[in-house]
């Protein structure tokens, strides 16, 4: 995965499952796994998604050093309510625009550059401490919003390599690398939710079956395609989590999903249906392209 992000396809890591299933912290952000992150306790996030990756990346460019000169952007967004936050510019309200090549870019969103692990454990904390979380009867650190992490990989070959044959045949790439905890789906009568609580899990929800019903579409045969391209586009529209991952989910991306589960009888219809999501997400098969540029 991060191999192919270095290489100019963008890739992404979603965790999906439904309200304290463990997705915060399989995806090694929650605030436990950030101050191990700062203490330096390697063992305590070991085979988190977030660490790994973030230190897989900087290996690979550390080690393309003297072949590739590696910029590193990071942004770190919430989405709740159907509004984007900037969690890394005190949750300001930002916006999406397509671009002219159907990229999806957040205006207004700050993007920092890192070139180390603890640039990033910073960036992290910072956006922890923002993101809105909230105890339900289901869940004592509910999420109640999505939070997207995007790391943008630029990479160009290096100065020494300039004017030689090397570099004409070495293009500049550019990639994102999405790592996404999405928030739980839940009852919001189990949940005990009322008022603007209740409004968060409906709102969760909504935006949850807007990604079923999407991954679902990628399946549609060939020859449904065509007819099926309207819908697509509406669909996207439907949510804003969609609407912001489009490129992730439409087929452009090495995408990956983290199926969450819950061990409790009392979840058994939850972690049925959690699995089904699955078993249908693994059978798509994407076809990234290499972004140069």
């Amino acid at each position: 995965l991060v191999r192919n992000v270095c290489n100019g396809v963008n890739c992404a890591v979603l965790a999906y499952g439904q309200t304290s299933s463990g997705k915060t912290f399989t995806m090694g952000i929650g605030k436990e796994q950030l101050h191990a992150l700062r203490q330096g306790d390697e063992q305590a996030v070991e085979g988190l998604v977030v660490p790994f990756a973030l230190r897989e990346l900087l290996r690979n460019v550390e080690e393309a050093r003297g072949k590739r000169t590696f910029k590193l952007l990071v942004s770190f967004v919430e989405v709740y309510m159907e509004k984007f936050y900037d969690l890394l510019d005190g949750r300001k309200v930002v916006s999406a625009m397509t671009g002219y090549d159907r990229e999806v870019m957040l205006v207004g969103a700050k993007l920092r550059p890192v070139e180390r692990m603890e640039d990033v454990i910073r960036l992290l904390q910072i956006g922890s401490d923002t993101r809105i979380t909230k105890g339900t009867a289901q869940n004592d650190q509910s999420s109640r919003s999505h939070a997207v992490l995007t790391i943008h990989v630029q990479s160009s070959a290096a100065e020494e390599l300039h004017s030689s044959a090397a570099a004409m045949a070495a293009p500049p790439l550019a990639a994102k690398l999405h790592l996404v905890d999405l928030a739980g789906s839940e009852s919001v009568g189990r949940a005990g939710a009322v008022g603007l609580t209740a409004r968060e899990g409906n709102s969760i929800n909504k935006s949850l079956m807007t990604l079923r019903e999407i991954i679902q579409l990628q399946l549609t045969s060939p020859l449904q395609c065509e007819s099926q391209a309207s819908k697509a586009k509406t669909l996207y529209r439907n949510s804003k989590l969609t609407t912001l991952l489009r490129d992730a989910l439409g087929g452009n991306s090495s995408t990956f999903f983290v199926a969450c589960v819950s061990p409790a009888d009392a979840n058994t219809v939850t972690t049925v249906s959690t699995l089904e999501f699955a078993t249908t997400a693994r059978r798509i098969r994407t076809k990234p392209a290499v972004n140069i540029g």
